[in-house]
């Protein structure tokens, strides 16, 4: 929780608010910038300032995670059915009969489905569970306003202030960041097939000095060696006889996560802006709008002022999301191998090659 609040307030800065970031001395200013924003902001708030909305934040974040993943599996058993009822078509097209023994259940789908099913259930999650991001928010910025003030009292005051709209403001760019995650996974796959190119380039140089017959037996030995482990990225990054380890996935999804980050924290710093209004904010701080917000950020910050706290955000968002895909492949990587253990000989093939 710390984190997020930390980034939260800084991104809350304004340029003549008094409330800036300080160069902290001595050997303090050896530490790393993330560190430095927490301590910094510790000495000018508290540490229980670090915690300000932690009760709904559990709540927004629980809420969250269950309206996303069940909306993603309703939308997606629709998508499979819709790729069962074509296979069907195909099936009688052709006079034969389509009853998978499993009912279904291996039927996937593309790529390209997936990632608009995972977008759609993105966006009626931001819909539902805006309002409760709305209250952390204005804890948050109260904290430094107001502080003290319950959960209760901080919906009272929005609803008396701002009516029902107060609980949706900063909508708009919250359904745009949904995209986080599309860029996030494309980045990686384009990452993940390049160390795999780097992986054969190098096994391929190594192999042709074995061969230095001639030219031409050289040249046979590295494409022969290319073409034993090409095969294209899979899941676990492995292509054939390649294969990426824990360090590689690790550093490959932080890669993945920064780059995805960095194209739509602006964003969530606008939200922040918004959602953050209150009749505590003084009025040349208060925004009619999203473009009303990024012309005067842009007037009186410049650039600067949209990846304020991303220092802390990425702390956090990148070690939360590397782990998550190195645990996730390495999970996949270890039931793949006991699968090939007590499988019959053979359908290890078969589960090799998937």
């Amino acid at each position: 929780m710390a984190s997020p609040q930390v980034s939260t307030l800084r991104a809350l800065e304004h340029k003549d608010d008094g409330s800036g970031e300080k160069q902290l001395q001595g050997r303090l200013r050896l530490l790393p910038g993330p560190i430095q924003d927490v301590i910094e902001f510790t000495r000018q708030h508290s540490w229980r300032a670090l915690f300000a909305g932690l009760r709904p934040a559990v709540v927004a974040t629980a809420t969250s995670q269950g309206v996303y993943h069940t909306v993603y599996s309703m939308l997606r058993q629709m998508a499979v059915a819709h790729q069962m009822a074509a296979l069907r078509q195909q099936a009688h097209a052709k006079q034969q009969q389509y009853s998978p023994s499993d009912g279904g259940k291996s039927v996937g789908i593309s790529v390209g489905a997936s990632m608009l099913v995972a977008s759609v259930a993105g966006m009626v999650n931001v819909m539902l569970t805006n309002p409760i991001w709305v209250v952390i928010t204005q804890m948050q910025a109260l904290s430094r306003q107001r502080p003290g003030m319950s959960t209760l009292s901080v919906v009272r005051q929005m609803y008396t202030d701002q009516g029902l709209g107060g609980f949706f403001k900063g909508l708009a760019p919250s359904m745009i960041m949904v995209i986080n995650p599309t860029i996030q996974y494309i980045l990686y796959e384009s990452l993940v097939a390049r160390a795999l190119e780097w992986q054969r380039s190098r096994r391929a140089a190594h192999a042709a000095p074995r061969h230095a017959a001639g030219p031409a037996a050289a040249a046979t030995a590295a494409a022969a060696a290319v073409q034993r482990h090409a095969g294209g990225a899979a899941a676990g990054g492995k292509a054939g006889g390649m294969a990426l380890g824990a360090l590689d996935i690790f550093v490959l999804s932080a890669l993945a996560k920064i780059g995805a980050t960095l194209v739509t924290y602006p964003l969530l710093v606008v939200k922040n802006r918004l959602q953050s209004i209150n009749r505590h904010t003084r009025e040349d701080m208060k925004y009619t709008g999203v473009l009303d917000a990024v012309k005067r950020m842009l007037a009186d910050e410049g650039l600067g002022g949209f990846y304020k706290g991303m220092r802390v955000k990425l702390l956090q968002t990148v070690l939360a999301a590397a782990l998550l895909m190195m645990l996730k492949e390495e999970l996949f990587t270890a039931t793949r191998q006991l699968l090939n253990m007590t499988a019959p000989a053979g359908s290890r093939r078969r589960i090799q090659r998937r």
